[in-house]
């Protein structure tokens, strides 16, 4: 009985001289940061829906007979061009930000209910075109299309907030020694979310998407709302006077300086990952037609899911190890394996995937790979990017990412376009060897600037 009070009685305790359980001027017990870590779930959880739903963006715009063109400016251009421009003034803004709720919280409860509404407007799109074509005799597709793309503006606006500084978060509220752990355990639950999405709902996409998205609308605000008012940010240093006292074109001017004209690492760095985002593209905006459609292997929705909750399961046996691999192996070996995975896989995707199999099999290699790259993206940022100023060097890379996909989206709808969907794999077989010979290059100044043991962000 001895044993047990203490037991509880360790677990209550602060640690307060502990580093494990201390960040900033938050002093943890092992229960208070298991806490901490719960909650923090609910904003993963409202992350990896939005995450979801973005692969319904397409498949709705096909209902609308959008072009292949018209769905990559619309789903993919303009989020693209909001990441550029909204997301590094909130970084910024929010680095800088001093309040009662913190400097990340406000960032995070303020844009919930936008975000949950954009999504109820897009699951409505298709009734509202249908009574307003009724009433004016316009075209449908053209109104359906105009009303959906007015609601993704919205939504995109607002989740530039959330996608940014969530992930900052992690940095604040969790102590350096879990942040590899809490990063799994994120990508865990994330993975149990995509095998219940498409066991469970991705069938109803093709008849009832409009009560998909106003359940998932839902689900995010209140995700939001309980991660916002249940996390508490610690103290932060008052500002340096002249960061203080910056207006918005002396910020826009420190930003630049500090994140794109600085160290060459940086911009090094930023295309690699830049890398990433582009090789998806084509899979992000016309994977789900290319299992659904007479134009790739045209299985039914209700294949789709199940099979892609098979491979969900899969995610969630090897999230956790993969994820583990960070804490024994630094990130930057554990991304580019997964890298390496990837190029292969393409191949194998553009030459064998023609049925329900072997879809499956391209499915279940891929959740493995990008298990791999996904759960060392965020320790591989927090390792290479400066702690004390996380968030613009970090939107900075958002901005780059946003540019290069800006144009990299408009020529993958006339990539596609011209080939099919089949050459999906092609694409994604092509930036991922140019994102391999980048890391090389990164790999080369991480060793230059300290390596596994002393490396310092310059």
């Amino acid at each position: 009985m001895n044993k047990v009070l203490q037991f509880f009685h360790w677990c209550g305790t602060p640690r307060n001289e502990d580093p494990n359980f201390c960040v900033g001027t938050l002093k943890y017990s092992p229960a208070k940061l298991l806490y901490v870590c719960f909650i923090m779930l609910f904003g993963g959880m409202a992350y990896s829906f939005l995450g979801l739903i973005s692969g319904v963006f397409s498949i709705t715009l096909f209902r609308f007979n959008a072009s292949a063109q018209t769905i990559a400016v619309i789903a993919g251009i303009l989020p693209a061009v909001f990441n550029a421009t909204v997301c590094p003034v909130v970084s910024f803004r929010s680095d800088r930000t001093r309040s009662k709720w913190g400097r990340r919280i406000p960032y995070l409860l303020i844009p919930a209910p936008f975000l949950g509404l954009s999504l109820v407007l897009m699951g409505f799109s298709p009734q509202l075109a249908d009574f307003i074509s009724n009433a004016t005799g316009w075209s449908r597709d053209n109104v359906g299309i105009c009303i959906f793309a007015f609601a993704l503006c919205i939504y995109e606006i607002f989740y530039m907030f959330v996608g940014s500084v969530y992930y900052y978060l992690f940095n604040d509220v969790i102590p350096t020694r879990w942040v590899g752990v809490f990063n799994a355990l994120f990508h865990f639950t994330g993975s149990i979310l995509v095998m219940c999405y498409s066991f469970f709902i991705f069938r109803y996409v093709e008849f009832h998407a409009v009560w998909v998205y106003t359940g998932i609308g839902v689900t995010v605000f209140l995700c939001y709302m309980i991660n916002g008012f249940c996390i508490k940010e610690g103290e932060y240093p008052p500002l340096p006077a002249e960061s203080a006292k910056l207006d918005f074109f002396q910020g826009v001017k420190v930003f630049c300086k500090e994140c794109f004209a600085g160290h060459p690492f940086y911009l090094i760095f930023f295309t690699m990952t830049a890398m990433t985002q582009v090789s998806t593209i084509c899979r992000g905006l016309y994977g789900a037609l290319f299992a659904t459609t007479e134009g790739g292997i045209n299985l039914s929705f209700e294949t789709v899911g199940r099979l892609g909750g098979i491979a969900g399961i899969v995610g969630i046996c090897c999230t956790i190890p993969i994820g583990s691999l960070n804490s024994i192996f630094k990130p930057i070996y554990v991304y580019t394996v997964g890298m390496v995975l990837v190029i292969f896989i393409n191949v194998y995707g553009f030459f064998c995937v023609w049925d329900a199999t072997t879809y499956l099999i391209a499915i279940i290699a891929l959740r493995i790979a990008y298990a791999a790259q996904n759960n060392s993206e965020f320790p591989l940022n927090a390792q290479m990017l400066p702690r004390d100023r996380f968030g613009q060097f970090a939107s900075a890379q958002s901005i780059f990412r946003s540019v290069i996909r800006i144009a990299a989206t408009f020529a993958a709808g006339f990539f596609i376009n011209a080939f099919g969907y089949r050459y999906l794999f092609v694409w994604d077989f092509g930036f991922t060897v140019i994102q391999f010979l980048l890391v090389l290059w990164v790999f080369y100044y991480w060793r230059k600037l300290g390596g596994a043991k002393n490396f310092v962000a310059p």
